[in-house]
Parts: structure tokens; sequence; C-alpha cells
């Protein structure tokens, strides 16, 4: 039993398992038509013309991310499970299969150590989240990694939140900047802060900031145009961490809960402060991702803040009401009437999940 159900209850964990198994057939099937793919298909193929004898062209591989900034040379941990599905004799297509599951399996369980498990996967489904896990894969291994990590924040234990990080950094660089998340407040911080802190992110996000640009590796710090259709999300976003603001997140119901809020309200004004580099807007992901467990709690917290003002009851009804159909309706128009948005314009054949 856990605080927020029958955790270990039988049809919830077949229900878990058969959940992680099609999310996952839908991501490795769907990353045919994704851009970082061809990298990475690149990559995986690349290893059969490669000797790994005479100089030292294993380590030349293992090493590559640390010695120059080719896109090519991965992280040693990505190289290592390159280098191990190699060995097995698997296919480009049951190798990304597998990181899938991996990753989905740490991600559904991190969800239902949270309330509202099946509303916050309908909103996993229907966020950037969900597609990116075809596209970015090595920052979202790391990323996954960094969310089972989490519970030893929760908990207060440095050492195995160091060696989570440690090994999320080597799927991605970016995550070594999640060091310092162990250090921030597990309260929430003063609302005339948050509010300041929020709309000086507004007002760059708006008037932009000129800073010269900066390269580390293959990372080049600076300015990014955000496309129109990518800003709606920034935007809501913006719109649901106002809504808590406004509600009093220091109501939130547990420490969990506190850290979460703490990690969301990073990732919407790192998302904001994106047009200063697009390293932000990468690094963003880390933290954002926190919405889809915070999101859910929004009604509860509206219906405290205005229960003197309106109905509890309808208050409730209704922001639950709103939240499910808008997201309902992402789903509706992203995977019924235009599903290459969300797994790709193009779907790998059965066939070859057995290719050699």
């Amino acid at each position: 039993m856990t605080k927020y159900g029958t955790y270990y209850h039988v049809p919830t964990q077949l229900f878990k398992f058969f959940l992680v198994m099609w999310l996952s057939w839908l991501v490795a099937f769907g990353g045919a038509g994704m851009t970082d793919q061809v990298h990475y298909n690149d990559f995986f193929q690349s290893l059969n013309r490669n000797s790994f004898s005479g100089e030292n062209v294993f380590w030349k591989l293992l090493f590559g991310s640390f010695i120059n900034d080719r896109r090519e040379n991965y992280e040693v941990g990505y190289v290592l499970i390159n280098l191990l599905a190699k060995q097995l004799g698997i296919s480009y297509l049951a190798f990304m299969f597998s990181i899938s599951i991996i990753t989905h399996t740490l991600l559904i369980n991190f969800i239902y150590k949270h309330r509202y498990p099946v509303f916050t996967v309908l909103i996993y489904i229907a966020s950037t989240f969900y597609v990116q896990q075809a596209n970015l894969v090595r920052q979202m291994i790391a990323m996954t990694i960094f969310l089972y990590s989490f519970r030893y924040i929760e908990r207060g234990l440095f050492l195995p939140y160091l060696g989570g990080i440690l090994i999320a950094v080597a799927f991605h660089m970016s995550a070594v900047l999640l060091f310092v998340v162990y250090f921030l407040p597990s309260k929430v911080p003063k609302s005339w802060l948050l509010w300041g802190i929020w709309l000086f992110s507004i007002y760059i996000s708006l008037k932009g900031l000129d800073l010269p640009v900066v390269k580390i590796g293959y990372y080049s710090l600076q300015k990014f145009n955000r496309a129109v259709e990518e800003s709606g999300p920034n935007l809501f976003f913006n719109g649901m961490l106002v809504a808590l603001l406004a509600s009093n997140p220091n109501k939130l119901a547990t420490r969990r809960y506190v850290l979460a809020f703490n990690m969301f309200f990073i990732g919407v004004i790192l998302l904001n402060l994106s047009s200063i580099t697009f390293y932000f807007y990468r690094l963003s992901y880390y933290f954002s991702i926190f919405s889809i467990v915070v999101i859910p709690l929004i009604p509860l917290t509206l219906t405290n803040r205005l229960k003197y003002i309106f109905p509890p009851k309808i208050v409730y009804a209704m922001s639950n009401f709103l939240l499910v159909a808008f997201y309902v309706n992402i789903l509706v128009r992203r995977v019924i009437t235009n599903p290459e948005g969300v797994i790709g314009y193009r779907l790998h054949d059965f066939m070859e999940l057995f290719n050699q």
C-alpha cells in the first residue's frame, strides 16, 4: 500500500506494464520520422564499419564526446549501450524499443508516486514530452534517470542522488547542472519573490536580451528565436503557473508536491528565458516535466482559494472539466486528425524489429 492507493495491487501493476509497452511501441516505431533519429541511426549503423582493433578505435568512440565537438561522438553511457546492442546483434529498432521501455518504466513509476496518475498519463501523452521520447533520445534517458533519482532528494539522501545524476550525465552532458537541484529550497519561496522572478522572465521573454555567443562542445549558447507554433505550450505553462501562484502554492499538501512545484516553476522560467539561448530551452525539459504531476492539483488549489466565494464542488468540477477538455482536445487534434504530430510522419515496418 502507498499513501495514494494500492500501488502493489496486481491489476494496477498489469495496467502499468501494458501502458509502458504501448507507449514504448508507439515511440519506437514512430521514431522513423523524427529529426534526430537520422543521427542516432547513422551512429548505430557506423559501428559495423568500425574495427575495435588498432588505433584504439574503441576508446576513441567511447570518449569522443570529451575530446572533440563532433555531434556523432556521443556521451560515454550512450556509446556503451550502442556497443552492447551491437554485441547482442539486435536491430536499431529493437535497440530503440528497449530504450523506450526503460525510460517509460522509470517515467510511469514516477507518475504513480503522485495523485491522479490516469490524468497525469493523459497530460503526458498530449504534451511535447511524449513526442521527444522519440527525438531527444539521450536527453530523455537522462531526464527519466533524474526523475527516478528525485526520490533521494525527497528522502534527503545526497550520495544516491549524486550517483543517479552521474549516470544521467553519462547520457547527456546537460544533466551536469542537475547536481545543484539537491541544494534548492525544499519550501515554496515567498510569494512576492516568485511573482517578481516570473514577471522579470516575462519581460526578458518579450524584450529579449543580447548576450555574446558562448560555445561549450557542440552546445552553442546563442539567441533562440522560438517558432510561432512552439510558443503555445509556453503560454499555457505560464497560465498554469499563474493559476498556482494565485491559488497559494504554500498550501500544497506534502513536501513531494512542494518540491515538484519548485521544479515546475524553474521550468517555466527557463522556457521564458529561452529567448536568450536555445540551451535554456533544452535545459527546461528537466524541470517542466514536473508539470504533468503539478497541473492536476490546480483544481484542488483553486477550490481551496475560492471556497469562500463560490461553491467548492462547482469550482472543483468546472476546473477539472476544463483541464481534461483541454488535453482531450490536444489528443483529438494531434492523435486522430494529425497523428504525425505525435509519433512522426513515417512508421517503421514491423519486420525491421528483426533486422540485424
